[in-house]
């Protein structure tokens, strides 16, 4: 687990500190993939929000393909899809 000191808690340790904390819990219960995709999907943020926050979830679905091989092909697939969603909604819903 990532160390723990005085410095000033940052994005970045609270991302390493969950991350860690998944793979934890990936390791413990057998049958999570399953249920972590559908909840990976259902918070994915909305095509409206901003590149931030969008670049941001999608750093860390990419992190959880790296230790969970079982869901690369379905977070990839998840990214291409929201992906298309977020140009067809620019392309279309946002110069209307």
């Amino acid at each position: 687990m990532p160390s723990t000191s005085n410095a000033p808690l940052t994005r970045r340790t609270i991302y390493d500190r969950l991350h860690y904390l998944l793979r934890y819990l990936l390791s413990l219960i057998p049958t999570l993939p399953s249920t972590l995709q559908s909840l990976l999907v259902r918070f994915f943020p909305h095509k409206r929000q901003n590149h931030i926050a969008q670049t941001t979830y999608v750093r860390n679905l990419l992190r959880v393909s790296s230790y969970c091989p079982e869901l690369s092909d379905k977070i990839l697939a998840t990214i291409v899809d929201r992906a298309i969603q977020i140009d067809v909604w620019f392309r279309d819903g946002f110069h209307s």
